[in-house]
């Protein structure tokens, strides 16, 4: 038992070996849980193993990227809409128009 004769002879080193290889062992089994969860995440995200090009639940940066591109697309076609009423405005803003109804002899109405 040359271990036991080791151990009681050199005690603090033994100590010393002994408690760096629990703590290696204990960085060894955190790094390990944190590969476990990791991949427990992605097995959540991609169950069935679909390659990344086939797979609709994969967030691409092109998907947020569309999202602002339509948001810049409203807000231009608001802003022309308003240009586009003000203009119709001021080329109307000095001429009496009136609307005459077209009656309808048929329904009795007018349009």
């Amino acid at each position: 038992m040359p271990i036991n004769r080791f151990i009681k002879t050199k005690p603090r080193i033994s100590f010393a070996i002994i408690s760096t290889l629990c703590i290696g062992v204990g960085l060894v089994v955190t790094q390990v849980q944190a590969s476990i969860h990791n991949q427990s995440q992605i097995a959540q995200n991609n169950p069935h193993r679909i390659p990344d090009n086939l797979n609709p639940k994969l967030r691409r940066a092109i998907d947020h990227l569309d999202v602002i591109k339509r948001e810049v697309k409203e807000d231009l076609s608001e802003k022309i809409s308003e240009a586009s009423e003000t203009i119709h405005s001021l080329a109307f803003k000095n001429s009496p128009s009136v609307a005459k109804p077209t009656l309808d002899y048929t329904t009795g109405s007018s349009n």
